[in-house]
């Protein structure tokens, strides 16, 4: 990626910031107003949880945790050496590399471009790093052992950098082929998201709740109510033949989230296959 094409992302980014940045300050202006405000999430990535974790006794492997230290310096440096070595043209290895189920580093800029995969080595032997830290560690109970774990493993995740535009190649790319218009299109769903989720948490949508309307593209197969309470609707769906069995067949979907698993359109409905 030339030096043209990275002037053309920072200006994409600088383009919609002022915005950006005047709609944050006005949703914090009012998660603050709420009864007790952001400081008291109870989520399990808040400080006083996992200060309370780590505040557990637990006992640390000296010779493993410095053994630890003394390879990742080791690769660090020769990491460097070999960013430098493929910066200035010449042929390069990697010092470490990601697992084969990884797709994160599935572009090829990752490996082709030496910015990028330099920093992605870096990543990878920094993680590897704090989960060395973790398993010299030695709780007095499994549970918080595995806590630990699992906390480590979404901090690692979570600062990832494909999780960050400028040293994300596919963004990046994105950035330039939409001429920012897929940069504001995100910060215009994180916008959304963040006014919709609640003060002690922040929900990502992963489905569109306007995509779907009953009877019109979801729950297709003709019928009516007959029955109606508190608690459920009893539907009769109208016969598409002329026999029927005198005996009806009932059913009850999954009642969480998945009222229309057996009826979703003319294709994937079980109710109309049983009907015809």
């Amino acid at each position: 990626m030339g030096q043209n094409e990275q002037e053309e992302i920072l200006q994409s980014i600088n383009k919609y910031s002022q915005v950006f940045n005047a709609m944050v300050q006005d949703i914090l202006t009012k998660q603050a107003s709420g009864d007790e405000g952001l400081a008291s999430s109870n989520s399990v990535f808040s400080p006083n949880k996992l200060i309370s974790l780590m505040s557990d006794k637990v006992e640390i492997d000296s010779a493993k945790l410095l053994q630890s230290q003394f390879t990742f310096m080791e690769k660090q440096s020769a990491l460097w050496q070999q960013a430098s070595m493929a910066m200035m043209g010449e042929a390069s290895q990697n010092i470490i590399d990601e697992q084969h189920s990884d797709r994160r580093f599935s572009h090829d800029e990752w490996q082709a471009n030496p910015v990028y995969s330099y920093v992605k080595q870096a990543y990878l032997l920094n993680s590897q790093m704090l989960e060395n830290i973790v398993d010299a560690m030695d709780f007095k109970d499994s549970k918080t052992a595995e806590q630990i774990k699992f906390y480590t493993r979404q901090y690692i995740n979570s600062v990832s950098p494909t999780n960050y535009v400028l040293t994300n190649p596919e963004v990046c790319e994105d950035i330039l082929k939409s001429k920012g218009e897929s940069i504001l299109k995100g910060m215009q769903n994180f916008m959304e998201d963040f006014e919709k989720s609640p003060i002690e948490a922040f929900k990502i949508t992963q489905t569109d709740h306007d995509a779907f309307t009953v009877g019109e593209n979801l729950a297709m197969t003709p019928g009516e109510v007959v029955f109606k309470n508190e608690l459920i609707e009893l539907i009769h769906y109208y016969p598409t033949v002329a026999k029927t069995n005198e005996l009806p067949l009932l059913f009850v979907p999954p009642f969480i989230n998945k009222f229309y698993v057996l009826d979703l359109d003319e294709r994937k409905s079980a109710i109309k296959a049983l009907l015809d």
